[in-house]
């Protein structure tokens, strides 16, 4: 007999979470509870909705008319965790939630014995405030099973709290559609910028890179895209405007496939990484990916041989690595992709991930409450 499984998550997080649970639905009595916060830019509820009615998933949606720190939203979440503790699950999965108070409250609602909290930034990046790093402490001591989507970071969280009990499966490949057919200009090389555009990732580093290859002998073009509250300061780091292609807004997940058509390497200089988003789009188009030598990278790309390292907050290191990949004849790019395709079979397919759950969810089942 299946058992039974309410799996959790917000809608920032279904554009993994999605395949993820339509493959343990196969395997569990399931129930997918979708948080959409006071703002979504994600996906739209109808489209979820039509998503699961497609694969026949028990779907409930919890919508916050207010903001994350509002505390008229408690009442919502005290709605949300008594459904689920009704539900009596063998166990509980909940992404880490924005709306501050959800997971403060999860742990004295539901049996720890069958609830399993995935993590995915132990360490907080740059700029979030040091009172999130409070409650995030809080919650960690009061957790028992933990999901972590890196080495990385299940290592950090390991020396924290020796004690507790975790799996790592990383994040699925991200898909947003086929690629388009594109001419591509081959006599030059497309390095391809993408994601918001916020401090750690460090897109002065690139900016600085670009002012320090040779432009005689090196044909590309920096392709830009992405949000930013802020980009006149990377703005004035640009000295030749007409190597660079700037998409400064917010880009639609029909639009991702065409700028993943066009590139050739993905450039991501982090100042620090938890998981990459945008390297799981690369890697799902096969896209490689030049970025800094961080633990978080350093688990996904092997240098040479599927992509570039690169020092960290080192332009110069930078520079000759895109200028080395910008010079790579057609051959040696071909040897690259089929190096990286390979890699996704054998470490980051669906199947691979999802046994990773479900190994452990079967384990959880046989603890006695």
């Amino acid at each position: 007999m299946k058992k039974s499984l309410v799996y959790v998550t917000n809608v920032s997080f279904l554009d993994t979470d999605l395949q993820i649970v339509n493959e343990l639905n196969k395997r569990y009595l399931l129930i997918f509870v979708v948080l959409i916060p006071f703002v979504n830019v994600n996906l739209k509820e109808e489209e979820i909705k039509q998503f699961c009615l497609s694969n026949s998933i028990n779907l409930k949606i919890y919508r916050f008319t207010y903001r994350a720190s509002d505390p008229r939203n408690i009442l919502k979440i005290f709605s949300l965790l008594s459904y689920v503790k009704k539900k009596n699950a063998n166990v509980n999965y909940f992404t880490t939630s924005n709306i501050i108070y959800f997971n403060l409250l999860l742990p004295f609602y539901i049996n720890r014995k069958r609830l399993i909290l995935a993590i995915h930034d132990v360490v907080n990046h740059f700029g979030v405030s040091k009172s999130r790093d409070i409650i995030d402490s809080f919650r960690n001591t009061l957790f028992i099973n933990f999901h972590f989507f890196s080495n990385s970071q299940a290592q950090v969280f390991k020396k924290k709290f020796p004690k507790k009990k975790y799996f790592i499966a990383p994040l699925a490949l991200k898909d947003f559609g086929p690629l388009p057919v594109v001419e591509k200009d081959n006599t030059k090389t497309n390095l391809l910028f993408f994601g918001s555009i916020r401090d750690n990732k460090g897109l002065e580093y690139l900016l600085n890179a670009v002012k320090l290859i040779d432009k005689e002998s090196a044909k590309f073009k920096v392709t830009i895209v992405g949000n930013s509250k802020n980009f006149a300061k990377y703005s004035a780091l640009i000295e030749d405007k007409d190597l660079f292609d700037l998409n400064i807004r917010w880009i639609s997940n029909d639009e991702i496939p065409l700028f993943f058509a066009n590139a050739d390497f993905l450039v991501l200089p982090y100042k620090d990484i938890t998981q990459s988003g945008p390297l799981l789009i690369s890697y799902n188009y096969n896209v490689p990916v030049i970025a800094s030598k961080l633990p978080g990278f350093e688990e996904y790309i092997i240098h040479g041989k599927t992509g570039f390292l690169f020092t960290p907050l080192d332009s110069k290191d930078l520079a000759e690595k895109l200028e080395f990949a910008i010079n790579l004849k057609e051959n040696e790019r071909l040897i690259i992709r089929n190096n990286l395709r390979q890699y996704v079979m054998n470490n980051i397919s669906l199947s691979k991930i999802v046994e990773k759950y479900a190994i452990y969810f079967d384990k959880m089942c046989n603890v006695k409450i």
